[in-house]
């Protein structure tokens, strides 16, 4: 099995599990849509992903919402726009804020992550020695 599909598989006996329990459980409370969040699948042989309902808290809650086959894994939304998980339609961004629509965000790491390099380099601005390493004319003067 390729990685895709195990982690599609994972998803779907995760959620199967978790949806048997809580029809056994009869004596949990319906769920609401504050009891659980929508994840996406990894995608499939197919070409597409499922999105399932997790809920916050195991055991707190029964009727968890059916999985629904999502997107295609090809599919993003624009700039300016992300995929609202409960529509599974491109949304516009709040004013002010963005997506990195299917992009990955890497702001913390202990060692540089494979696929990244580090370039570094030195502009030199024209003096010669130690001059170049002072903050010369970087404050203005007072006059007064």
């Amino acid at each position: 099995m390729e990685k895709r599909e195990l982690w599609t598989a994972f998803y779907f006996l995760r959620f199967v599990t978790l949806f048997l329990y809580a029809r056994a459980s009869g004596n949990l409370p319906q769920c609401k849509e504050t009891d659980y969040y929508f994840e996406y699948t990894e995608c499939d042989s197919t070409g597409s992903r499922w999105r399932v309902a997790i809920p916050h808290r195991q055991e707190s809650c029964t009727g968890l919402p059916e999985p629904v086959r999502g997107t295609d894994c090809t599919f993003s939304c624009e700039a300016g726009e992300f995929l609202e998980m409960s529509s599974q339609e491109c949304t516009s961004c709040a004013a002010g804020s963005y997506s990195l629509g299917s992009g990955v965000r890497f702001d913390q790491w202990d060692s540089i992550p494979a696929g990244f390099s580090s370039l570094a380099t030195y502009m030199d601005s024209g003096g010669s020695g130690d001059e170049s390493m002072t903050c010369n004319k970087s404050v203005e003067e007072n006059t007064e």
